[in-house]
């Protein structure tokens, strides 16, 4: 073909008019491509752009196409190159030189192409990030439809392996009490070998993440040192590439989120590792929200069972106290009416007893109504709740209390007092009910910043490993439960018990906040004033 003016601007204008039509950069660069090859009758020439497959014709050979793949080459004799501005390039094979008019037409080919491609390549970044915040959106709102935590893990995951384009993804949950992590979801034809399977904080890429809380992004494993080739033998899965962020919860690593493998054979790019570090930020404070929700739900069963509890030890105390003794109480009034009859004599002695029934009865309700309700730890605080308390076992039991009390006159925190007060009745209602004890004691002990209670007896034990290893059958929890009061309000619980030689339950409670008792003269040595 020859090139004349009128043929080069002719060439030219139709591709100006072009432009308007090209609505891809690939389009773009067909069309400039061919231009070019139009104006300087080339035989062959490529055309690339950042992030476009080079465009070829008619065949581009090995020496252009390493051209399209390395902008920086130097081109050998007989090619020319153009810039197309700061967005791609243009290289032709052309047997002679160009002369001054074909190289005026490649300029200003190259001008237009150029701000063409800028334009077509900013609109699909932004047609791409706007693809990746709706898919971000998607996936948030899939994270918050659940808070049932497995379905959320499986979302998370499945999610994740899509937007990554990726063959398999691992949610890892951090251990901190045996330093592993564990492979909650692992998704990909391995990934019902890896459920559940824990790793070492101190293998592996994933461990390195956990450890740091950085992102790791590998995409030659095999010469990475982190690399922990036993997960691929125990899997069978081989690792091309990985990328692995920390999740995250108030700064403190939680787990990690990572995928393998990018499909297409493709690496791993900082555009994917930003994308997957905002994923697991949402996953990390959706897991965390979940993992609170779960455990309100496993503190509210357990509040309802121990309420159960509760309802079935007031049955059992009423049944073997009150109305046993008002069932005496009603036989008791059946005989004085046949006596009044008979021997009217015996009435005093049969009165009197029956008036002791009915003082132990009312005795015995009101130390239930006590234990439902202490009025006096309300109003006189947890001495005098305590010592009261006491007093009313020693009138109904059989045991022989002791309550002994060394300073601890002042008033706690209405919570610490109402947990220790909790404590003390478990305790001496496991006595009571368990223990075949002859003597009990409460001893409450003040020291600097904290007080002291001790629960002791000398029934019969038991082996304490034992019963909380069985908890898990037994209706009861009364020994949790004890503990748990204490953890709550910042105290220490401990229990010391030994078959055939009685039990010690001991209960340290801060009282750095301790106030004066309104009744006592002088603030208690070691408590501060309001």
């Amino acid at each position: 073909m020859i090139v004349t003016e009128a043929t080069t601007a002719e060439a030219l204008a139709g591709f100006v008019r072009g432009l308007p039509d090209c609505h891809t950069p690939e389009a773009a660069l067909r069309q400039t491509l061919t231009t070019a090859l139009a104006l300087t009758a080339a035989a062959a020439g490529v055309a690339w752009a950042a992030g476009v497959e080079p465009i070829v014709a008619p065949i581009a050979d090995a020496e252009l196409l390493a051209l399209a793949r390395n902008a920086d080459g130097a081109a050998a004799a007989g090619i020319c190159r153009v810039p197309l501005g700061a967005a791609g390039g243009l290289a032709l094979r052309v047997s002679d030189a160009l002369g001054a008019p074909q190289a005026a037409a490649l300029t200003t080919l190259a001008a237009a192409a150029g701000y063409t491609l800028e334009l077509l390549l900013g609109v699909r970044r932004s047609d791409s990030r706007l693809a990746e915040l709706g898919m971000l959106y998607e996936i948030a709102t899939a994270m918050g439809a659940t808070l049932d935590f497995a379905a959320l893990l499986r979302t998370i995951v499945e999610r994740t392996q899509q937007a990554l384009r990726s063959e398999a993804c691992t949610l890892m949950r951090l251990d901190r009490a045996h330093d592993t992590l564990i492979f909650e979801i692992p998704t990909g034809a391995a990934g019902s070998a890896l459920h559940q399977w824990r790793v070492p904080l101190s293998q592996g890429i994933c461990g390195w993440v956990a450890r740091t809380g950085r992102p790791a992004l590998v995409n030659d494993p095999r010469s990475d040192a982190r690399f922990d080739q036993q997960v691929d033998a125990n899997s069978g899965f081989q690792t091309r590439n990985a990328l692995a962020v920390p999740l995250l919860v108030r700064g403190e690593v939680s787990g990690v989120l990572e995928v393998l493998n990018k499909q297409g054979r493709e690496p791993y790019t900082d555009h994917d590792l930003a994308l997957l570090t905002s994923l697991a930020g949402q996953a990390a404070v959706t897991l965390d929200n979940a993992e609170l929700y779960r455990s309100l739900q496993d503190e509210h069963e357990r509040l309802l069972a121990a309420e159960a509890e509760v309802r079935k030890e007031l049955a059992r105390d009423l049944h073997d106290g009150p109305a046993q003794r008002l069932a005496a109480i009603v036989m008791q009034i059946q005989i004085l009416r046949k006596l009044l009859e008979r021997d009217p004599s015996r009435l005093p002695a049969e009165l009197d007893s029956l008036e002791g029934l009915a003082r132990k009865a009312n005795r015995e309700v009101r130390t239930m109504q006590f234990q439902l309700r202490p009025i006096l730890l309300e109003t006189r605080g947890l001495r005098a709740a305590i010592e009261y308390y006491v007093n009313q076992l020693r009138e109904t039991e059989r045991i022989e209390f002791i309550c002994e009390a060394h300073g601890c006159s002042g008033r706690l925190d209405p919570k610490i007092e109402q947990a220790a007060f909790g404590v003390v009745q478990e305790a001496l209602g496991n006595i009571r009910k368990h223990a075949q004890a002859r003597h009990a004691a409460v001893r409450l002990r003040e020291e600097p910043g904290h007080w002291i209670v001790t629960i002791s007896d000398d029934g019969r034990g038991f082996d304490v490993a034992a019963v909380l290893a069985a908890y898990e059958t037994r209706g009861s929890l009364g020994l949790i439960n004890m503990r748990e009061r204490g953890a709550a309000v910042g105290g220490r619980f401990a229990l010391e018990s030994v078959a055939g030689a009685g039990t010690t339950v001991t209960l340290e409670i801060p009282s750095t906040n301790a106030q004066m008792d309104p009744a006592e003269g002088t603030a208690p040595t070691g408590l501060l004033r309001a």
